[in-house]
């Protein structure tokens, strides 16, 4: 007998658009793409969705490969404030 199903949230039930929460905090486009790698084009974003690594350890990680302050700070506003802009539903799977 099935009791759970599991489904893959980002681009399944929801659109996901990582770039999102850098676009709305980030002006100057090259600080963007620092960030947006550091953060979201990492080895620990994998591990977050994982489950096997905490937001701190995770973010400690991202923001040592960040030269400047500012970007290390940009870094802890989009982790922090990620799940705000980089998720919406997707059509039809509300229902589901």
């Amino acid at each position: 007998m099935i009791k759970n199903i599991v489904f893959d949230m980002g681009k399944v039930l929801v659109n996901y658009d990582a770039d999102k929460v850098c676009e709305a905090l980030i002006e100057d486009p090259e600080d963007r793409k620092k960030v947006c790698t550091a953060v979201f084009v990492s080895p620990e974003w994998i591990l977050l969705d994982l489950g096997v690594i905490s937001e701190e350890a995770a973010l400690a990680r991202m923001t040592a490969r960040l030269p400047e302050e500012r970007l290390k700070e940009y870094a802890r506003q989009c982790l922090a404030h990620w799940h705000e802009y980089n998720m919406w539903p997707m059509e039809g799977m509300g229902s589901l």
